[in-house]
């Protein structure tokens, strides 16, 4: 195996066994899965048998590195997980996310193809407003911003070559927040530009639908932790005041299915996060915006059009 490959796909995992079984299975099942790839699994101190299940498949494979923290440490683990790729891009996964086998092929030459050029590079999957470009070049933070909108909370939009992470000062500091992967991007983002590839090329686990998603209070951190970490950015001169607003307008838009689950119908089956106060944040941020009033009358006919109670797909 290579000493640096090009690609680490990097995925920290707790307590959910089953699940990371299938997702590894996917990956080390395609034909691009060589010795330009290595899997790096980093699990947070998993109670149930996670190990076995990671241990089996490193012990198969050698570009399968399966590390266990001591203890949980919680949010943290998204930077160890980093930090323990060694590959020249390291691409950030959940659990219940897995390339495809033509997406597979398609990181590895994209990356091949532009390692040489001093820019960050991100794999959208189809999320960029601008859906039907393949690639998209984006000058600066700001047009980021406007093409990428609040999808750059998922976590599996998240990749960067290993000099800029190692390069990357603070990363722990919005640990509280929840969303790392917004501040490291908007930090890597900020002094290069960006270069997007806009292809599809990840699958979500069908087995995620059957789990319960819970654990914090989604639009608190949503609403203000997303909003809080993008004022940074705004201070230091890297984000209009302009694309914020049009960024809250693009938000409501995006989260036509959580806010009709959280409003409307109260259904949590398969999504049961905290969402205590969501009217109240709704309002301290549009209650201004007439756009806002449509929107929330609107919302019911959204529904029917656009999403799907069953698959939220967030």
């Amino acid at each position: 195996m290579n000493q640096s490959p090009i690609l680490s796909l990097c995925i920290p995992t707790y307590n959910r066994a089953n699940i990371l079984e299938k997702t590894i299975s996917r990956i080390v099942s395609c034909r691009s899965f060589d010795s330009d790839v290595e899997l790096v699994i980093s699990d947070n101190c998993s109670t149930d048998n996670t190990r076995q299940v990671c241990e089996h498949f490193a012990a198969k494979y050698d570009n399968v590195k399966y590390y266990c923290n001591e203890k949980n440490t919680l949010d943290y683990n998204f930077i160890q997980v980093l930090n323990r790729g060694k590959g020249q891009y390291l691409k950030l996964l959940n659990d219940w996310c897995y390339p495809t086998e033509e997406g597979l092929a398609i990181m590895k030459r994209f990356l091949l193809n532009n390692k040489d050029r001093n820019i960050p590079v991100f794999f959208t999957s189809g999320w960029a407003r601008a859906k039907k470009k393949q690639f998209i070049e984006c000058s600066n933070l700001d047009d980021y911003i406007k093409e990428i909108s609040v999808m750059v909370t998922f976590n599996n939009l998240f990749g960067t070559w290993k000099s800029d992470w190692d390069s990357l000062k603070n990363k722990e500091r919005f640990t509280s927040l929840k969303l790392l992967q917004v501040d490291w991007t908007y930090g890597i983002v900020g002094h290069k530009g960006a270069l997007l590839c806009n292809e599809r090329i990840l699958e979500l686990a069908p087995e995620m639908r059957k789990v319960v998603r819970q654990g914090y209070n989604y639009f608190q951190v949503m609403f203000n932790n997303y909003y809080a970490i993008m004022q940074t950015y705004v201070e230091q001169g890297f984000i209009k005041s302009s694309t914020v607003e049009l960024d809250k307008k693009h938000f409501l838009q995006h989260f036509r299915p959580e806010l009709f689950q959280v409003l409307i119908c109260h259904y949590g089956k398969y999504w049961n996060y905290d969402t205590t106060g969501t009217w109240q944040l709704l309002f301290n941020d549009y209650k201004y915006k007439p756009y806002f009033y449509v929107y929330i009358l609107m919302l019911p006919f959204q529904w029917l059009f656009h999403a799907s109670i069953r698959d939220f797909g967030r």
